[in-house]
C-alpha cells in the first residue's frame, strides 16, 4: 500500500485507533517513571524517532538532489512509519500522548504534501517543508517532556 491511497489509508485508521483509545480512557493510566520507561520501551520510541527524523533527511536529500521519484518512495516510508508510531499511543500521560499525535499527523500530513509534489518545487514542496518542520519541533518537545517525566 503507497502513494496518496496508501497514505490516506494509513492515516485514517492510525487517527482511529488513539481516537478511540483516548474515548475509552486508555490515556487515564498512571504518570509513573517506570510506567513511562516501559511504556517508550515497548513502543521502541527512540528508534522510532530515529527513523522519523531519517525519513525526514532522507525527503530532503530527495528534493536537494533532485531525484523526484526516489523522494516519492521516501514520502510514502514517512506516511507509514508515522501511521505506525500512532499505533503505539496511547502514552501513560496524557500530555505526552497529545503531543506525540500531533507530531506523527503533522508528520503524515507532510508525507501527503510530499507525495502530492508534481516537481521539485511549488505548493506541495512548500506545505512539506512547513509541516514537517513543525512536526519534528513537537516530536522534539515530546521528547524533552518525556525525558523530563522519566526522570521525576
Amino acid at each position: 500500500m503507497t502513494g496518496r491511497a496508501g497514505i490516506r489509508r494509513l492515516a485514517a485508521v492510525a487517527l482511529s485507533l488513539v481516537a478511540g483509545a483516548l474515548a475509552s480512557g486508555c490515556a487515564a493510566t498512571p504518570d509513573s517513571a517506570s510506567g513511562l520507561a516501559s511504556w517508550a520501551s515497548q513502543a521502541s520510541f527512540s528508534s522510532t524517532v530515529a527513523l522519523l527524523r531519517g525519513d525526514v533527511r532522507d525527503i530532503n536529500a530527495g528534493f536537494r538532489l533532485a531525484k523526484l521519484r526516489a523522494t516519492h518512495t521516501a514520502c510514502d516510508g514517512l506516511g507509514t512509519d508515522a501511521a505506525s508510531a500512532i499505533g503505539q499511543l496511547p502514552a501513560p500521560d496524557h500530555r505526552l500522548t497529545t503531543m506525540l499525535n500531533a507530531a506523527y499527523s503533522g508528520l503524515i500530513n507532510a508525507a501527503q504534501a510530499c507525495s502530492d509534489a508534481t516537481a521539485l518545487s511549488g505548493r506541495s514542496v512548500a506545505a512539506y517543508k512547513r509541516r514537517s518542520v513543525a512536526a519534528l519541533a513537537t516530536l522534539s518537545a515530546a521528547t524533552a517532556r518525556l525525558h523530563a517525566l522519566e526522570r521525576r
